[in-house]
């Protein structure tokens, strides 16, 4: 929790440097998550039908690690900030994203074709 808090206060920081209004969102994540595509979109794995998840950018295949919140609900698309190597490879720190933020927000590396 104390990661997400220092990340939390650097946020604010930025946006009070850039004169935004500091206003929640809610229970609508969608805009926080779409920011993350932005960053993070090379890290973007889609579900496979044994439900482990296949990496988009290089086919790696993963699994989502047993202490992500989202292993039970797995979810078709996400993004991922670490990649774990032990007795298999698995994404930690684990969003939910839809496949089309892809291909609208990185359009040079995602093609319609592509995902």
């Amino acid at each position: 929790m104390g990661h997400a808090e220092h990340v939390c206060e650097q946020l604010r920081a930025h946006c009070e440097g850039m004169q935004l209004p500091l206003e929640s969102c809610g229970d609508d994540t969608s805009l926080v998550r779409r920011s993350l595509v932005c960053g993070y979109f090379l890290n973007a794995a889609s579900k496979l039908p044994d439900g482990m998840y296949r990496c988009l950018a290089n086919s790696q295949t993963v699994a989502l690690h047993p202490s992500s919140i989202l292993f039970n609900k797995k979810p078709d698309t996400v993004l991922y900030n670490e990649l774990v190597r032990t007795s298999k490879l698995y994404i930690r720190e684990v969003s939910m994203i839809e496949m089309p933020w892809l291909t609208e927000l990185a359009p040079v590396f995602y093609s319609g074709a592509d995902t």
